[in-house]
């Protein structure tokens, strides 16, 4: 019988983990879409949204959530803060299993 306190403890670190593992897939399809993206648009194309977003910029408009100036080491730090995050989880998890079974 596992008591009130390690079976919320057991569940907050599944949906740690459970939500980390999300996050990561989400960043690395971020990091795949724009290495796509990168090899597909041609320079002429490139131009032709700087101007747009230059443009957009002047008016005051903003195209969207942080658009293209988020740099990839920056996602890379995020995903290696991830791994962390899931190796204390899984710690925490496993003191809560050993310490029910002990």
């Amino acid at each position: 019988m596992v008591s009130a306190l390690n079976g919320f403890g057991l569940a907050i670190g599944c949906v740690d983990i459970t939500g980390a593992v999300f996050f990561e897939l989400m960043i690395i399809c971020i990091l795949w879409r724009r290495n796509g993206i990168q090899t597909v648009v041609k320079s002429q194309t490139q131009l032709q949204q700087q101007q747009q977003q230059q443009e957009q910029l002047e008016k005051g408009y903003v195209t969207g959530f942080l658009g293209n100036r988020v740099s990839p080491w920056m996602l890379w730090i995020y995903l290696l803060l991830l791994n962390m995050w899931i190796v204390v989880s899984l710690l925490m998890v496993t003191g809560i299993i050993l310490v029910r079974v002990v």
